[in-house]
């Protein structure tokens, strides 16, 4: 046993030469064009070559255009359908190809140079908020007026989704809209919210799943409203962010598990609030954002177990200078391996400006954050190996 004791040491510590894994952990802003005040990267390719999202000029009104970034090309402005004004990019491909968003009231396709129309149920006009990693599937919202309430939709088919009933929620009389912002890739399931409204006319969103069959199903909540905001792309974990009862500023980050019970996710210290906006395969990674109060907000990444780490702290501990200086408050999108994130923050000259993470999921040595629980802190250290030891000592 002790010399089992002793290759056991002697294989983790070459595992753990080094320290972090600062080589593989990168932080890179991604500019803002020329003629606007800020940017914002909304989602990412699964190499992570393309980001899109959209860069804004508001002190004028001059509202957003949309954007493709690549490390060779920059951020690109995307042109808008004719007379369709302001744009966004909310949703890229697995392989960065195909764009979807809005521009002016119209979802949108973008490849290559071009802009198309997406067919919508909707006669007046829409917004795709989700696409399949291989692309055959969009979702969002389509409306019959502009200004009227929407109804979540498959664009480019086009399938306009059912609305929730009212009588499946006690208390609520009437339907007020639906979105559905994400859609899994294996599996054609789509994930978003749909409008209720009560007997005393308020209105609360509901979180909400259209199954293969298009059919709706309330998500399970804490006795109040939410959102469900991303599917991975295997289709076997959603997340959100769920309002607790008798408390509405407080929200909280949820996943949803196998069973359709919500597990809030780890919340950063004290924060009041948190929420989920995006999930990788297999729901290895989440992110989205964390607030305490007051601004700014935090740029949050969780782990497979719910644990809550701070994205610029996971830089900062693997020594990624780059950071230095900025403020991440958001992280929107993540590649489908976890690896890759995307989001928004403020940058050393006080700017918006949009960026990009990698982070790898998690060093084969990185094992235990000195809790003894098995939670992994996001580099190697003296706690890893202890866990290690103890585990190896127990035969497990």
């Amino acid at each position: 046993m002790a010399f089992q004791r002793m290759i056991g040491i002697g294989v983790l510590a070459l595992l753990c030469a080094g320290g972090p894994v600062s080589a593989q952990v990168t932080f890179r802003g991604l500019g803002i064009p020329s003629g606007f005040e800020g940017s914002f990267a909304l989602d990412v390719s699964d190499d992570g070559s393309v980001v899109v999202g959209h860069a804004g000029v508001y002190l004028i009104g001059a509202g957003t255009r949309a954007f493709r970034w690549t490390e060779s090309t920059g951020t690109v402005i995307l042109p808008d359908l004719p007379g369709q004004a302001p744009s966004i990019a909310r949703a890229v491909t697995s392989d960065g190809i195909v764009v979807v968003g809005e521009s002016g009231s119209r979802p949108v396709r973008w490849q290559g140079s071009g802009a198309n129309a997406l067919a919508s149920p909707g006669t007046g006009g829409g917004s795709a908020r989700g696409i399949s990693g291989d692309g055959t599937q969009i979702v969002g919202s389509a409306w019959t007026s502009l200004g009227g309430p929407g109804f979540a939709a498959r664009l480019g088919e086009p399938v306009a989704l059912p609305l929730l009933l009212s009588s499946w929620i006690p208390g609520y009389v009437g339907q007020c809209g639906a979105i559905a912002y994400s859609t899994a890739t294996d599996r054609r399931i789509c994930v978003g919210s749909s409008c209720l409204v009560s007997a005393a006319n308020t209105q609360l969103q509901f979180p909400v799943k259209w199954d293969e069959a298009d059919a709706v199903s309330p998500l399970a909540t804490f006795g109040s409203g939410g959102v469900a905001t991303s599917i991975s792309p295997d289709g076997g974990t959603i997340v959100g962010y769920l309002w607790l009862i008798n408390n509405p500023i407080n929200v909280a980050a949820v996943k949803w598990a196998s069973d359709g019970v919500p597990v809030a996710l780890e919340r950063v210290g004290a924060d009041v609030g948190s929420y989920a906006l995006a999930v990788a395969r297999n729901g290895t990674v989440t992110v989205g954002w964390s607030w305490g109060g007051v601004a700014p907000t935090r740029a949050v990444r969780w782990t497979a177990n719910g644990r809550a780490q701070v994205v610029k702290s996971i830089l900062l501990v693997n020594n990624t200078a780059e950071v230095e200086g900025w403020e991440l408050t958001q992280a929107n999108g993540v590649s489908s391996d976890g690896r890759f994130i995307v989001g928004e923050g403020i940058n050393p000259f006080g700017q918006r400006e949009a960026w990009i993470a990698s982070i790898p999921v998690q060093c084969v040595a990185d094992v235990d954050d000195g809790s003894g629980t098995n939670t992994p802190d996001g580099g190697v250290t003296i706690d890893d190996l202890l866990y290690f030891l103890a585990r190896f000592e127990a035969g497990c």
